[in-house]
């Protein structure tokens, strides 16, 4: 028996992914975990013990001449 899988290119944030994972369209979506969507619809975050997926430790990042040490 064979098994035909399809993939879908969905970015990882948006109505789409989303929608996508609530209809059923496609089983599993990479998404941010900061995505209020996970909470909001119920998502679950599955454990990844092979760490097939990098830690994406985000920071913001502001130019130099946009930042000031005093008060606005």
């Amino acid at each position: 028996m064979a098994v035909i899988a399809f993939v879908l290119a969905l970015a990882p944030t948006g109505t789409i992914t989303q929608t996508a994972l609530r209809n059923g369209t496609v089983d599993a979506a990479d998404i941010f975990s900061t995505d209020p969507a996970v909470s909001r619809y119920g998502f679950v975050s599955l454990r990844d013990p092979r760490n097939l997926f990098a830690a994406q430790n985000v920071m913001p990042l502001f130019k130099r001449d946009v930042c000031s040490s005093g008060t606005s």
